[in-house]
């Protein structure tokens, strides 16, 4: 504030803040038109937008030089409209080429009755996604491979500042860039209560996941691992003891997926979005003596549990609500690069 001149905040130069901020959001929102429009203009013989959709044009342009303009501007483009303008953009055009989203609920329900033993990838895509992507694309294509799964968990949209959002579109963009012109299986990977937060405040530690579960079932992850096995609590004397918070949060943040997916109008389409469950907690007791993989017992405790609580939500909601149609168990295993002393 200088008092010589009324009060008025003025910057290093002298220059009046509130005029001066007023010619850049002025020259900020001329930029962004501009912007807009330039992408617009881009589009020019390759694809065509109209009230009725999408038609892509001319698909080798599309291939070889727009798609990397659209998801460079929708991944780091400033202007919020120019990044949904671009998500919304290439999520229309993969649509249209075939790369739709998709869930694999009813390819588990076949499998499960299959005397066959297979199955399904899925692949953690982080850094660089888009170009990963591309590779994971390419080499289905050259396998002859149409069901895969491309997953990000709760703490790598963290660390890797990718929300889920961002991340379907860098898939999908992969998707049209490798000539890809099948369904897209995107998976929420260990989506998790946080176990500290959740002794303190389990309403809202069960909020927090909530939310994360609606952005990425908005974004189009028809596939969600509901991983609660941080909440299981060794230190109980029964299995059924020991898993009754992950078996019972399981459940409840099954029926809010199930009602989620009414609310969006998924059900109208058919589509009902695969979840999943965990009984072990991943790298639990990898010390020698004191492992603590999955057993049987711990597999029908949770089961059990979880069945009992899904029907007592059902008939509240009045409604059926749908089970998980996975399980995932402890095996002694551990993420990432892991050397013991031998």
């Amino acid at each position: 504030l200088n008092p010589k001149l009324g009060g008025r905040v003025v910057d290093y130069l002298g220059r009046d803040k509130k005029e001066y901020m007023k010619a850049n959001v002025a020259l900020l929102y001329e930029n962004q038109a501009r912007n807009l429009l330039s992408l617009k203009q881009s589009l020019s013989g390759i694809v065509e937008v109209t009230d009725q959709g999408v038609k892509v044009i001319n698909e080798e342009l599309l291939r070889s030089r727009l798609i990397d303009r659209l998801v460079y501007e929708a991944t780091f483009n400033p202007d919020p409209k120019v990044v949904s303008f671009c998500q919304d953009l290439i999520r229309k055009i993969a649509d249209s080429q075939g790369a739709r989203l998709a869930s694999v609920y009813d390819f588990y329900l076949r499998k499960a009755k299959d005397p066959r033993q297979y199955t399904i990838a899925a692949i953690n895509i982080r850094g660089m996604a888009y170009n990963t992507a591309q590779a994971v694309f390419e080499s289905a294509l050259a396998n002859q491979e149409d069901v895969f799964i491309l997953e990000i968990a709760k703490s790598e949209i963290k660390y890797s500042a990718q929300e889920p959002a961002e991340y379907t579109t860098s898939m999908l963009a992969a998707a049209i860039k490798a000539g890809y012109k099948h369904p897209v299986y995107l998976q929420g990977d260990h989506f998790q209560i946080n176990a500290k937060d959740y002794q303190e405040n389990p309403d809202q530690a069960r909020e927090a996941v909530k939310q994360l579960i609606r952005k990425a079932i908005e974004a189009g992850f028809y596939q969600i691992d509901l991983d609660m096995s941080v909440l299981v609590d060794w230190s109980k004397e029964t299995a059924s003891q020991q898993q009754e918070h992950n078996f019972t949060e399981t459940a409840l943040l099954t029926a809010y997926v199930r009602s989620l997916e009414r609310e969006l109008g998924l059900d109208k389409l058919g589509i009902t979005v695969n979840l999943g469950g965990e009984i072990g907690e991943i790298g639990k007791g990898l010390e020698k003596g004191k492992e603590r993989n999955s057993t049987v017992g711990d597999l029908e405790a949770f089961w059990q549990g979880y069945t009992s609580k899904l029907a007592k939500l059902s008939q509240e909601a009045g409604y059926e609500i749908l089970p998980i149609t996975k399980i995932a168990i402890q095996t002694g295993t551990k993420h990432g690069g892991i050397r013991d002393k031998e």
